[in-house]
């Protein structure tokens, strides 16, 4: 994440830059920054998709040892139940 948001600072720089100058920017530059905020939002969204479907195994490998947990006699139903509603966000 981090290297991303040094990416859309130096574009952001750059565009300002070419917006302050005197001179017309070129079409290609522009293709390239639109190319470059195309790429990052396309990163930004891989890497979000990537952290749900992390957060989402851990929730469901931890409603499974929850239910062992019940099998094993360790915990009653009633907390399992709440354990996965108020901290893994699962419906019991």
């Amino acid at each position: 994440k981090l290297l991303m948001e040094f990416v859309k600072t130096l574009a952001f720089e750059t565009s300002m830059s070419m917006a302050e100058d005197d001179k017309p920017v070129a079409p290609k530059a522009l293709g390239q920054l639109a190319l470059v905020a195309q790429r990052l939002e396309a990163a930004a969204m891989t890497s979000h998709k990537r952290e749900k479907a992390i957060r989402d195994a851990f929730a469901q490998e931890m409603a499974e040892k929850t239910e062992e947990l019940v099998r094993t006699g360790g915990l009653s139903g009633g907390a399992a139940d709440t354990i996965k509603r108020e901290l893994l966000g699962i419906s019991a």
